[in-house]
């Protein structure tokens, strides 16, 4: 069963306060597919992705998120 948008964006938080970093990635993504401009999912996403050297990915997610929701990168910082 699929989780709602919502749903998932909860559930990605739930796994970084867990420490689970891959797990929430991969979350965030699968939140992406469906909600593509969720700046919130996209900049812990990107966040995360620094932490796997996944550079390229991480700027491209950081500046989406900051173009679709400039507030969300100043209060996540």
């Amino acid at each position: 069963s699929s989780l709602s948008i919502p749903a998932l964006k909860k559930k990605g938080l739930e796994l970084l306060d867990a420490s689970k970093t891959n797990e929430a990635v991969e979350c965030f993504s699968k939140g992406l597919v469906y909600a593509p401009f969720d700046s919130l999912m996209r900049f812990w996403r990107g966040r995360k992705l620094i932490g796997r050297e996944e550079y390229t990915q991480s700027a491209s997610d950081l500046k989406l998120a900051a173009l679709e929701n400039p507030e969300t990168v100043s209060i996540s910082l």
